[in-house]
């Protein structure tokens, strides 16, 4: 990735007059503590309680300020110690190398300056280690705290000694790993006022997500100092920002003819397998494009009350994130996987639901990552006020025991569901790209999935062989049968999923379908109520005229009976379910892609799942088997969201089956299916079994971790 390095910045590099000016960006990637974390101490938390500060109120200068001038001498003890501690521990890293080395200043009075507090500078060694001479030290000097500034007015005492170090260099200064924060702006600003008018502009390397800040790039302009940018992926940790950052200044090293340096050639070398690597493991994440949402559950101090009254309850609301894209790839992140999630995100304007929940819980095990690159969130204004992805109120007795109720639930589906043009163009790309990967993806995105997946002309890529597709299809195609008087319409019901196997290019690999979909659309395919073979058993089995409670089809002398009734009985007469599950492999023939893993995958409730094999040519069917459903030991506290995590233990599963060399053919042996059925069924149980989703998650996670180091390799 091509950092666009000016010309006045290549020049003084290359003239050895380049002044670098390091924050504790550069240290914090060796671990040293944010401002904020200063302050965490407990001497300092007690301190901030007596003088009645909060943190989040306050900037970190100010409460300095306030320590500083109520002579808090223990707060700051502490502080200086926990600084002293960690330097005493830390080790240099890559940054520091490559400035003491390879980009070291070669004049006097063109030294590097920092506002850190350490010595890691100093601590690269070679043959002519960087000195005191050559470092300038901003905030003091390392192992005399007395020297430290951390409050205002000691800012305004050094400010001469601070000034001239900037007036001192005529040539190109360049910041790094300096956040340019508002805490320490009047002061920054003044010395860098100073800096504009006598000696011109300053430049500060920040990564593309930082320059896209309109605030911080207008402010910076202000004071003379234009943004230098580099490509930095979103959710890098730590080691990948090092590595990243470590590629902008080699290429800068490289402009400026600096690579005869001994030291370069063994970092350009780590850089560009460490670079290889972070792309190996991104063109093998898991891609999860769904719905992403709130839920808002209504907590109550009271039984919830009957239908046939109307009262006035007390609630507390708690709202947590959810809706199928998210709950999927919360799944897979506890897998240890890492996940893009391609999803549009409103009903949160602030992500402090959604998007901060998207990190990896502490669960003591390693965790994937979820990447939102390709997370659009919807801005908080009038113009997107009546666009709602998934937003579902819950009601919650205060009894633990008893059920949780879905009050409403609303998915307004339209021109505002869609994801922007470049987005799906960039993920489509990344689909694209011959790595060897699962997605996982459902019809609330229509237009993406087809521009994503779909050939867009006769010379189109076709999607690689290496990436499966997982759909997971609704079950609201009842809602357009309308009364059950009235015939279904099924081009009006499934017209999604008739386009996704048009022109005989379907998309698909394995479909986890829902009962409802599986009778209504697959095994109505399969002619499973037209066929004079199957017409005595089925007839009144799979019929079209059901409202979204009860099939009205299946009766005994007049009694409807639940779709859960209906589901028991099917799984319990072989010769009918043996049937249902041919009719159903039928159907799909024309649905799945032709690729060598064609699974259907039915989910039935509390009675487990079918897994259907189907063969690539019609009338093939290598196998059908049904699994049974995992008791549920425990009362059962909540279904919602099971069917999600079923889902996203399959695709774990998948995804794991595939990074460990097995191949499609191999994903389609029933042996393997037992395995995998049987981990799905009892992860959807044990969600079931807890209070919330983020409950079970731990116990999730460990299953398919030892899931996967069970899972055989084939030789």
């Amino acid at each position: 990735m091509r950092v666009n390095w000016p010309e006045e910045i290549v020049n003084a590099a290359s003239a050895k007059t380049l002044t670098f000016f390091v924050g504790n960006g550069i240290s914090r990637l060796s671990g040293a503590p944010a401002w904020g974390e200063l302050f965490e101490v407990p001497e300092a938390v007690k301190a901030l309680e007596r003088l009645s500060i909060e943190k989040g109120t306050a900037n970190y200068l100010d409460i300095a300020n306030a320590l500083h001038s109520h002579n808090e001498g223990l707060a700051w003890d502490s502080i200086t110690r926990k600084l002293t501690t960690w330097n005493a521990r830390a080790k240099t890293n890559l940054i520091h190398t490559i400035l003491a080395t390879v980009l070291r200043p070669a004049s006097d009075t063109e030294a590097i300056m920092t506002s850190n507090v350490d010595d890691l500078l100093e601590r690269v060694g070679g043959e002519t280690p960087l000195s005191r001479r050559d470092i300038h030290y901003c905030h003091g000097i390392p192992a005399q705290p007395d020297t430290w500034i951390f409050s205002t007015s000691k800012y305004w005492a050094a400010f001469d000694a601070v000034s001239k170090a900037f007036q001192g260099s005529r040539n190109a200064i360049l910041f790094l790993g300096y956040g340019h924060s508002v805490d320490d702006f009047d002061i920054a600003q003044a010395v860098l006022q100073q800096r504009r008018e006598r000696y011109g502009k300053m430049f500060t390397l920040m990564s593309s997500h930082d320059t896209q800040r309109g605030d911080l790039v207008a402010r910076l302009a202000r004071q003379g100092v234009a943004t230098v940018d580099y490509k930095l992926p979103n959710e890098v940790n730590t080691r990948e920002r090092e590595i990243h950052l470590l590629d902008a200044l080699l290429q800068l090293a490289e402009q400026a003819g600096r690579h005869a340096h001994p030291k370069y050639p063994g970092l350009r070398q780590e850089c560009t397998e460490e670079l290889r690597q972070i792309d190996t493991r991104r063109a093998k994440a898991t891609v999860i494009l769904g719905l992403a949402g709130i839920n808002r559950h209504l907590q109550l101090d009271q039984e919830i009350p009957s239908g046939g009254r109307r009262v006035s309850v007390k609630a507390k609301v708690r709202v947590e994130p959810g809706g199928p894209g998210y709950l999927v790839s919360k799944v897979v992140q506890a897998a240890g996987e890492d996940v893009f999630l391609v999803s549009k995100i409103a009903q949160d304007p602030d992500g402090r639901h959604v998007i901060a929940s998207l990190g990896p819980a502490n669960h003591g095990r390693p965790a994937g990552r979820i990447m939102t690159e390709f997370l659009h969130q919807v801005p908080a204004d009038t113009e997107h006020d009546g666009f709602k992805t998934w937003e579902s109120f819950i009601l919650e007795p205060h009894h633990a025991q008893s059920h949780r109720v879905f009050i409403d639930r609303r998915i307004e589906i339209g021109e505002r569901m869609e994801l922007p043009s470049d987005l799906i163009s960039r993920a489509r790309a990344m689909v694209r790209n011959d790595g060897r990967r699962v997605m996982y993806f459902d019809k609330f995105f229509k237009d993406a999935v087809t521009r994503i997946l779909q050939p867009q002309s006769e010379n189109s890529k076709p999607l690689p062989e290496g990436v499966w597709t997982v759909y997971e299809t609704g079950s609201e195609g009842d809602r357009y049968s309308g009364t059950s008087a009235k015939k279904f319409d099924e081009d009006a019901a499934y017209g999604f999923e008739g386009s996704l196997s048009t022109k005989g290019k379907p998309c698909i690999n394995v479909v986890t379908a829902s009962f409802r979909f599986a009778r209504d659309y697959l095994a109505t395919r399969g002619k499973l109520d037209k066929d004079d073979k199957y017409k005595p058993s089925y007839r009144k089995l799979i019929h079209h005229h059901d409202s979204s409670e009860l099939l009205n089809a299946y009766k005994n002398k007049a009694t409807a009976r639940t779709e859960d009734e209906v589901i028991q009985k099917l799984v319990r007469d072989k010769v009918r379910l043996r049937g249902f599950m041919e009719a159903v492999s039928h159907g799909a023939q024309g649905f799945l892609r032709k690729h060598p893993l064609r699974l259907v995958v039915v989910t039935l409730h509390a009675h487990g799942c079918l897994v259907i094999a189907v063969g690539q040519e019609p009338g093939e069917t290598p196998w059908c088997q049904h699994y049974p459903g995992v008791p549920v030991k425990e009362p059962r506290q909540y279904t919602a969201s099971a069917g999600d995590v079923f889902r996203g233990a399959l695709v774990s599963a998948l995804n794991a089956a595939q990074q460990k060399g097995l191949s499609a053919q191999d994903c389609m042996r029933r042996d393997l299916w037992d395995s995998i059925a049987a981990l799905c069924n009892e992860c959807a149980s044990m969600k079931v079994a807890s209070q919330t989703f983020e409950d079970a998650l731990p116990r999730i996670g460990r299953k398919i971790d030892d899931w996967q180091n069970a899972l055989a390799i084939p030789s």
